[in-house]
């Protein structure tokens, strides 16, 4: 059986080939026209589906819709009736675009969610969704995994607040002549270490010591340590 052939003027349809490829984003589009872009220069379409591994019968069915529609024919349209299937091709590339910003797609959101993805296959495949397909198609492609990580990241936050207003709240419990166990909170000029008469224990509380403590040492923080005059 004689292989199909291009009925369509080669410069011209070079041309507007290498158009297609700058006015529709995606890299099916690319494989189709460097797959045509092969037949114009003669090369068997035997060899090209092997090269780009296509079949020979989408290779014969892309060569008769540009010689009886041209170029524009390769473009994807989208199909009414039931939500198109997340075939391989598009799954490859969709993972790829779901690991990047909506932003570097020209899409004014931070994150991807349902609408988002609608226009974004709209706009790079041709395929036309509901809001709730594409939200399953994320789910599919474990989009809802790879933001696992951050908001595990936020709760271990909110946990280590939570410890520390609990931290501070049983330290202040334990020695209640102390306002804060906590180097951070408003203090004076100094904030100084005591030394309990007798016991040796400090307690670095943030304000100023009474007249019968006297500092002794200042270390290199700014933390004092203090004696007790005895009576």
């Amino acid at each position: 059986m004689r292989p199909p052939s291009l009925n369509v003027e080669s410069p011209k349809a070079r041309q507007e080939l290498l158009a297609l490829v700058e006015q529709v984003p995606g890299a099916w589009i690319g494989m189709k026209v460097a797959a045509l872009l092969l037949v114009m220069e003669g090369q068997r379409p035997s060899w090209i589906a092997e090269v780009l591994g296509l079949t020979r019968m989408s290779l014969s069915r892309w060569i008769h819709a540009v010689n009886e529609q041209g170029p524009r024919s390769l473009v994807p349209r989208p199909k009414p009736g039931r939500p198109a299937a997340l075939t391989a091709d598009v799954r490859r590339e969709l993972e790829t675009h779901l690991e990047r910003s909506p932003q570097e797609f020209g899409l004014n959101r931070l994150q991807w969610d349902g609408p988002t993805l609608v226009t974004h296959l709209r706009r790079r495949f041709g395929i036309a969704l509901k809001v709730r397909q594409a939200q399953i198609w994320m789910h599919q492609l474990g989009y809802s995994m790879k933001r696992a990580s951050h908001a595990y990241l936020q709760a271990h936050a909110e946990d280590a607040q939570r410890f520390q207003r609990a931290l501070k709240k049983n330290c202040s419990a334990l020695n209640p002549t102390r306002p804060s166990c906590s180097r951070t909170r408003p203090a004076s000029p100094c904030t100084h270490a005591w030394a309990s008469a007798g016991l040796g224990a400090e307690n670095d509380c943030a304000f100023p010591p009474p007249a019968s403590i006297t500092p002794v040492s200042t270390f290199p923080d700014g933390w004092r340590r203090c004696s007790v005059a005895t009576a």
